[in-house]
């Protein structure tokens, strides 16, 4: 969390995804149905499941597990491609007219410095032109080829509706609809929060997850404002260093194990305990097939989501 539950209250848009928080926070989804009735803020929700969360959405798109990334790159796309960001605070507070080295780029899904027999980079040309002055050589209009701005356009040029679809599974009039709605908070009058939780935290790629999360936040101008930001909906201290673990864990956080602790669970089994090893079968590369998304019958949908937004008094 990086503002109190009861902000939430103030907010025009909440997208859920990476958790449930109707289900597994409830005393603070009350700020969510709060801002509803009295803001009438619109919910998103995207899950896998329909979620008691989904249940009172006012838009609830299905996803395929494990494609947050995927999903979250089209809505980049989207905001980029039709110019529904906020200029002035991407100008101002990112990185956005930094312009990058020379020698920096990205190709066949690998960026410039790869050795493919280390199988590592050579980071040399990650990093920003600088100046004589010694300062980082910007480009205030953003339009220089180099600059991070455009960078950002290439590389999420390929996140295409119908792309994310095939990916995420996702029906593509529901995607475009998602993209449409956080596109409206692009602006100083309007603003949105993510609400997410170890759906996205504990994951392979948790980091990712919520750093592709947060250069949407940025793109909109919803970063430290009132009602915005971001809200990781699991305050356990050993959770956060979970989510952090390809970062600096901050103050305050639990640590992963290091040591004897770390060493022990790499020793085997524990004496006495039992433990199911089933082999999960090997995916046939790049062209292993995508599991199916399960779509509810709309009628089912509808149903459950009229009985819990008439409980609600939504």
């Amino acid at each position: 969390m990086t503002n109190s539950w009861t902000d939430i209250k103030n907010t025009d848009l909440v997208l859920i995804m990476g958790g449930n928080a109707a289900e597994a926070h409830p005393c603070g989804f009350k700020w969510v149905t709060e801002a509803m009735q009295h803001r009438k803020a619109k919910l998103v929700v995207v899950d896998p499941r329909f979620t008691r969360s989904a249940a009172v959405a006012d838009v609830y798109a299905p996803i395929r597990v494990g494609t947050d990334i995927a999903f979250l790159g089209g809505v980049i796309n989207y905001l980029l491609t039709n110019d529904k960001i906020h200029h002035d605070y991407v100008r101002i507070n990112t990185d956005a007219t930094f312009l990058t080295k020379e020698g920096y780029a990205f190709e066949n899904g690998l960026f410039s410095g790869y050795d493919e027999a280390r199988r590592s980079y050579d980071k040399s040309t990650w990093g920003y032109q600088l100046g004589d002055d010694g300062f980082v050589k910007v480009d205030e209009t953003m339009q220089d080829p180099r600059c991070v701005f455009q960078q950002l356009k290439k590389h999420y040029s390929r996140y295409t509706p119908e792309q994310v679809s095939r990916i995420t599974g996702t029906p593509k009039d529901q995607f475009l609809k998602v993209c449409e709605l956080l596109a409206g908070t692009a602006g100083p009058d309007k603003v949105m929060t993510i609400c997410y939780a170890l759906g996205w935290t504990q994951h392979s790629v948790g980091s990712q997850n919520i750093r592709t999360m947060a250069m949407i936040q940025l793109l909109l101008g919803n970063m430290g404002r009132p009602a915005g930001r971001r809200r990781q909906c699991a305050a356990r201290p050993c959770q956060r260093a979970g989510h952090h673990r390809h970062e600096r864990l901050l103050g305050g956080a639990v640590g992963l194990p290091v040591g004897a602790h770390r060493r022990r669970r790499h020793a085997g089994p524990v004496p006495g305990r039992a433990h199911a090893q089933a082999a999960a079968p090997e995916p046939d590369g790049v062209h292993a097939e995508l599991p199916e998304v399960v779509h509810q019958p709309d009628e089912v949908l509808l149903r459950e989501r009229g009985h819990a937004r008439e409980r609600l008094r939504l």
